[in-house]
C-alpha cells in the first residue's frame, strides 16, 4: 500500500504546468490539513491499514475539524487531476504526476461508493512509501507537516520511503530539516534546468544558484536520497546545452534524476505554441545517453538512479491511497477521484468519484506501465493475439524476453510498442 498527499498551493503558477494548484489562499492551509487529517483517517478505516512499526513513536493525538468527518460518498463536483504526469506514465495520477496517452484507454466513470459491500478494502497491509506532491510543498510552514505525520506514522511500514517535492527557492535548511525530523527520507526538487534564461522561459522562480544551494541544504539536514527534475525538447535546447545541464547533474551530486521532455499541455499558457518544443527522438536519445554517462542508469522512460519505490509501485500496480484535493487513489479495479476544488475539498474531503476499471482496461494499463519500467510486460497478462503481437515485436528486436516478462529495448518506444501490443 502506497500513500499519496497533494498540496496545492504554490507561490505562482508555471506556464507548462496542469497539476491542480492554487496561487495564494494561504488562510486556508490549517483547515486543509485537517481535512486531509480526517481523509487520511477514514481512508486507513475504510481499507483496514495494519499500524507498522513505527507506531510506538508517534501519539498520533491530533485534532481534526469535526466538520470534515463522514462517509466517503460520490458527491464531489468535478473528477480531480491525476496524481502524476503522462511522463511518469501514471495513468491515475498524475495518473509523481506527473496516464498514459487519453486515446489509449477508455475510461468508465461510475458512481459507486466505497462503503459498498461489493468493494472489498481489507487487508491492505502497512504503508510502504509516502509521496508529497503538489503543487509546492515546500511553500508550506513545516510545522503542518509535523502534524500530518503524527497522523500518519503510526502505519508505516518499517524502513518505509517517504519523498517529498520542493522548490529550489522555498526549500530552506530549516524546512527540509524539519521533514527529516517527520521522518521524510527522500526529496524532489523542482530544478528544470541549470541556464537561467531556460528558466525564465519556463516561468520558474528561482536562479541556478539556488539549486545548488538547495541540494547542498538537504545533504546538511541529512537527507541523501535526491532527485532533481529537468525538462528537456524546449525551443532552447540544443545538444550542447543539454550536454551541460548533465554535467550540471554530475556535479551537484545527486543520486536520481527526472528528465521529462516539454509537453505543451491543454488549459495552460503554452497550449498550442508549437514553436516552443522540439518534439526530437534524437534530442531525447542524446539527453538519456548523457545522463547515464552521468552515472544514473535508467530504469523508466523518464527516470534514472536510484529506484523511487513509490513510482515503482505505481508501475507495479499496487493499491494507493490519495489524500488532499486533486489527488487519485486506486484499489484493485477501482480508481477514486478526490475533489479538484480547494474549497470544495476542505469542506469535504470524504466525496468521492469512483471509477470501475475492467479486466481489460486494467491490463491495457499495465501493459503501457510495464514497457515504459524495467516492471516488463507480464506474458500471463495478455491475451492469445496480444501474446503473438509481443512475439513478433520479440523477433524484430524491439522486445527482449526474460522470466516470463518482456521488455522495450528503448523506452522511447514503449507507447508504440504498448499501442500495437493492446491491438
Amino acid at each position: 500500500m502506497l500513500l499519496y498527499v497533494h498540496i496545492p498551493f504554490c507561490e505562482s503558477k508555471c506556464p507548462y504546468c496542469a497539476f491542480g494548484s492554487v496561487v495564494g489562499k494561504r488562510n486556508l492551509t490549517s483547515a486543509y490539513f485537517d481535512a486531509m487529517i480526517a481523509d487520511f483517517r477514514e481512508q486507513i478505516l475504510k481499507f483496514d491499514v495494519s499500524q507498522g512499526a513505527q507506531n510506538r513513536q508517534r501519539s498520533g493525538k491530533t485534532e481534526v475539524s469535526k466538520q470534515n468527518s463522514g462517509e466517503f460518498d460520490d458527491t464531489s463536483e468535478q473528477t480531480a487531476k491525476p496524481n502524476l504526469t503522462t511522463k511518469n506514465a501514471q495513468i491515475s495520477q498524475n495518473l509523481n504526476r506527473k496516464n498514459i496517452k487519453n486515446a489509449a484507454v477508455n475510461q468508465k466513470k461510475a458512481g459507486l461508493n466505497l462503503a459498498n459491500p461489493n468493494l472489498n478494502t481489507k487487508e491492505c497491509g502497512k504503508i510502504e512509501t509516502v509521496f508529497i506532491g503538489g503543487g509546492t510543498p515546500s511553500a508550506v510552514d513545516g510545522g503542518y507537516y509535523e502534524r500530518l505525520f503524527e497522523a500518519v506514522a503510526p502505519y508505516l511500514a518499517a524502513n518505509a520511503e517517504i519523498t517529498t517535492e520542493a522548490n529550489p527557492n522555498s526549500a530552506s535548511q530549516k524546512w527540509l530539516s524539519q521533514m527529516k525530523s517527520c521522518g521524510v527520507n527522500r526529496v524532489s526538487f523542482g530544478a528544470q534546468s541549470f541556464f537561467e534564461d531556460k528558466l525564465k522561459f519556463l516561468g520558474r522562480i528561482h536562479d541556478a544558484r539556488q539549486i545548488y544551494e538547495a541540494v547542498a541544504n538537504a545533504k546538511i539536514a541529512g537527507l541523501e536520497n535526491i532527485n532533481v527534475d529537468l525538462i528537456y525538447g524546449t525551443k532552447l535546447d540544443t545538444k550542447k546545452r543539454l550536454e551541460q545541464e548533465a554535467q550540471n547533474i554530475r556535479n551537484i551530486g545527486v543520486s536520481h534524476v527526472s528528465a521529462y521532455s516539454l509537453t505543451l499541455e491543454e488549459n495552460t499558457p503554452f497550449a498550442g505554441k508549437i514553436n516552443y518544443a522540439k518534439d526530437s527522438p534524437r534530442l531525447a536519445k542524446f539527453m538519456i545517453d548523457r545522463i547515464e554517462e552521468a552515472g544514473l542508469k535508467q530504469y523508466e522512460i523518464s527516470n534514472f538512479g536510484q529506484i523511487c519505490k513509490h513510482n515503482l509501485g505505481y508501475w507495479q500496480g499496487k493499491n494507493y491511497l490519495a489524500i488532499g484535493a486533486y489527488a487519485v487513489g486506486f484499489w484493485r479495479d477501482h480508481r477514486f477521484y478526490n475533489a479538484s476544488n480547494l474549497n470544495a475539498y476542505v469542506k469535504n474531503p470524504h466525496a468521492k468519484k469512483i471509477e470501475n476499471l475492467s479486466t481489460d482496461e486494467l491490463n491495457l494499463e499495465r501493459i503501457f506501465l510495464g514497457a515504459r519500467s524495467i516492471v516488463g510486460i507480464e506474458q500471463n497478462n495478455l491475451n492469445a493475439e496480444q501474446g503473438q503481437r509481443a512475439r513478433l515485436l520479440k523477433n524484430s528486436g524491439k522486445l527482449k524476453f526474460e522470466n516470463g516478462r518482456y521488455y522495450a529495448k528503448n523506452f522511447l518506444t514503449a507507447d508504440e510498442i504498448s499501442l500495437f501490443i493492446a491491438g
